[in-house]
């Protein structure tokens, strides 16, 4: 293995990380997404029910 690959190789997996960590970021934000709005219309829908009757 020549020096140019051997160097790149850290350079290439830190980048690989980053992305993981990135798209880990975004997909928890968008369960945080659904959990509150779920956790909303779990609260909302009774009230509203409620409210009609």
């Amino acid at each position: 293995m020549d020096k140019h690959t051997h160097l790149a190789a850290p350079v290439r997996r830190a980048e690989a990380l980053r992305r993981a960590q990135r798209q880990a970021a975004s997909m928890r934000r968008l369960a945080w997404g659904l959990a509150l709005a779920s956790l909303m219309l779990a609260v909302a829908l009774p009230l509203a029910g409620a409210g009609q009757a």
